[in-house]
């Protein structure tokens, strides 16, 4: 309509009329034409953008659906809804109206238009303050910090530069005021990066520490790992950490079991469970041993010596960075770390965060370690008094009571349960069987072999067989049941109360010594070999004729066989002499003095084997005393 007005002529001359007429309706002819046309572009054009519009909020909705990471999940679906309010707005504000769907004001437009920058905008700037969008938050303060200082140092450099020009030419005139200013500037550039390094630290002391700082989280971490014991929390603990405070799509822990031969692989991730098995002999543990500082997957490929399984499976699952775990003696296994979620690369202050987490994660693993060793000593010791209980309650709960006899008996493991064992059977109601047994080793597998044992010679006992063949029936059994080199040696040996006569059957054992009352000494060595050893040998008994005043000491070798700080053994001689000599005494008094003579004589080492003795004296019925 301008171009129009400018081409119209007012009262042209009557000659130029038809010209002008001519002119002016081609003018209005073509500005019809180009305004038809403009209107038709701005239409296209909105549908145009509407089109984009929604390519925009589908690749937006798709791109969302690939972030695996919950955190970055909840930072990028608050910068979606943000955009999508922005393009909403926009679509309101300009494109409706174009297509003629809506008419609205210019005042209304602009309203809505400020208000889906506001929109747009305020939610990327939300997810960044509250939830560190991007690692963008640290950049953003950091780099306004860096401005902030150096704007100040300016600043100041500007006044003081300009005062001190100033100072100086009301002082000395205009000509040396430039050297003023050379030499202030060549002072100013000396101090102004130290000038610039202090006021940077000093500002981020006051405005850069949250839990995007490294140095934050390290302490946070540190926290948490004092009071995590469990491998598996403590893994999970970690996990969540990177993944949150460095957007790390991914963390795989490679640890040692205590001392396992191999490493399990894991991830702790939330979305992937899987676990393999490395060796540790595999190429890339011996080359994390020379490393005590995050480094990069390609830098170890390119190192490693031989074909590594373990490196190919960090490949294959994108692994960038690892973090190695190394103590004083070994390397306990590594952490590796896949890419940014925000696609960043891994920069110096990671490392360094990393660096300082590794070297907390190495102290942590230890001290899980202990931790479960210390539950499993306390569990073992727990189970181990349970079975040192059950075995005691195996041996015989009171002693054979007679007027013609009197019996006394101790025993005591060197370790919280023991290979040795003695009991009383009753085979008949006239006789009193006994039972002096010391199975090979100690400890658990001794104590289980000798409760075999105890159930066998019950079980026999009740078959009233003759002592040789219940022996060899006890052997056959035990012999086809175990090992080799799982044996027992066995004396058994039944008293009858009215006749005193003693029939016994030794497989192996330490000679009972019969001490007669006049002092003379007597050996019960008739028997066979030890029992388990060989399942087809053959066994012998014997009856021995007692009488009043004999004493008869039953024992193991953890008794003669101790030895002092010497190395001399304590020994058979020295024990039978003892006990003859002191023949006259209570069966108690004896068993208490042969075991404090035996402590005495080791000076108070640790038992080297299991302790047992028992004593049987047989009384004097007519002066009513033993002899």
């Amino acid at each position: 309509e301008r171009v129009t007005s400018l081409l119209t002529v007012d009262n042209p001359p009557a000659t130029l009329r038809w010209l002008t007429d001519q002119f002016s309706l081609g003018a209005k002819f073509f500005v019809a034409i180009l305004g038809s046309m403009i209107k038709v572009h701005l239409e296209f054009f909105a549908v145009v953008n509407l089109v984009y519009v929604a390519i925009a909020s589908a690749l937006l909705y798709q791109g969302y659906r690939t972030v695996t990471n919950q955190r970055l999940k909840t930072q990028t679906l608050i910068v979606i809804w943000g955009i999508r309010g922005a393009i909403g707005l926009y679509v309101v504000a300009f494109i409706l109206p174009a297509l003629g769907v809506v008419d609205i004001g210019p005042t209304l437009k602009s309203i809505i238009t400020i208000l889906s920058l506001f929109v747009g905008a305020g939610s990327t700037v939300y997810a960044i303050v509250r939830y560190q969008f991007l690692d963008i938050r640290l950049i953003v303060r950091q780099s306004l910090v860096y401005t902030v200082t150096s704007a100040a140092l300016v600043g100041v450099y500007i006044l003081v530069i300009n005062q001190l020009g100033k100072i100086t030419k009301n002082l000395f005139g205009r000509d040396v005021a430039p050297v003023v200013d050379v030499a202030f500037v060549i002072v100013a550039l000396i101090f102004f990066q130290p000038a610039m390094t202090y006021m940077d630290n000093l500002i981020k002391r006051f405005f850069i520490r949250d839990r995007s700082d490294f140095r934050n989280i390290a302490e946070q971490f540190s926290r948490n790992l004092a009071t995590i014991f469990d491998l598996d929390l403590l893994k999970r603990n970690v996990g969540k950490v990177l993944r949150e405070h460095m957007l790390v799509e991914n963390v795989w822990f490679c640890l040692r079991e205590g001392g396992a031969d191999s490493l399990d692989l894991t991830s702790e991730s939330e979305t992937l469970s899987e676990s393999v098995v490395v060796s540790v002999s595999d190429p890339l543990i011996g080359q994390l041993a020379h490393h005590q500082k995050p480094v990069e997957v390609d830098e170890i490929g390119m190192e490693a010596v031989g074909k590594s399984a373990c490196w190919e499976l960090l490949v294959e699952r994108e692994c960038r960075l690892i973090v190695p775990l190394n103590d004083s003696k070994r390397t306990l296994g590594f952490v590796a770390l896949t890419r940014k979620a925000s696609g960043y690369n891994y920069n110096y202050e990671d490392i360094t965060t990393l660096s300082i987490l590794g070297n907390q994660l190495v102290t942590a693993v230890t001290n899980a370690w202990l931790y479960q060793e210390s539950l499993e000593k306390q569990r073992l010791e727990e189970e181990m008094a349970l079975a040192r209980q059950i075995q005691k309650d195996l041996l015989p709960r009171c002693l054979p009571s007679d007027r013609h006899l009197e019996f006394a008996a101790f025993t005591e493991p060197a370790r919280h349960v023991g290979g040795d064992y003695y009991d009383f059977l009753s085979p008949e109601e006239e006789k009193i069987g006994v039972v002096v047994a010391d199975a090979s080793g100690k400890g658990m597998p001794a104590a289980l072999l000798v409760s075999q044992l105890q159930a066998t010679l019950r079980s026999e006992v009740r078959n009233r067989k003759g002592l040789a063949d219940m022996v060899f029936d006890a052997n056959y059994l035990i012999a086809t049941s175990t090992s080799p080199e799982k044996f027992v040696t066995l004396f058994y040996g039944e008293l009858d109360k009215r006749t005193l006569k003693f029939t016994y059957c030794n497989a192996g054992h330490n000679y009972p010594v019969v001490v007669r009352s006049d002092g003379s000494t007597v050996c019960l060595e008739t028997g066979g070999l030890l029992v388990g050893a060989f399942a087809n040998a053959t066994y012998q008994s014997d009856t021995f004729q007692l009488r009043p005043g004999d004493l008869v000491f039953f024992y193991t070798d953890g008794l003669n066989e101790a030895h002092n700080s010497k190395e001399e053994e304590f020994g058979e001689r020295r024990l039978i002499d003892l006990i003859r000599s002191n023949r006259h005494l209570p069966a108690s008094a004896i068993t208490d003095m042969v075991v404090s003579e035996v402590r005495s004589f080791a000076e108070g080492a640790p038992a080297e084997d299991d302790m047992t003795a028992i004593v049987m004296k047989v009384n004097d019925v007519r002066l009513g005393t033993s002899i």
